[in-house]
């Protein structure tokens, strides 16, 4: 399933926002890109989060979450959402 990066990026932003954990390694297999590609699409997915941080004050970030080996969302507690 060799595909473009505008859709990789935006099937990963839409697991995130369901709430998935991506891990790199599985989604370079899925995509069947190399890791660093499936990094290159997370940094781009930050750096979304954080623009619409200062536009809309919507506060979610990008986190590695050590236990599950993979990147979520993770909303600001307090922040909107």
């Amino acid at each position: 399933m060799k595909t473009n990066k505008n859709y990789r990026i935006l099937r990963l932003y839409v697991w995130l926002d369901e709430g998935k954990c991506i891990n790199p390694v599985q989604a370079a297999q899925e995509f069947q890109v190399t890791i660093r590609t499936v990094q290159r699409d997370i940094a781009d997915i930050k750096a979304f989060l954080a623009e619409e941080r200062v536009e809309s004050g919507r506060d979610r970030r990008l986190i590695y979450d050590r236990q599950k080996e993979g990147y979520r969302i993770q909303p600001t507690p307090g922040a909107i959402h």
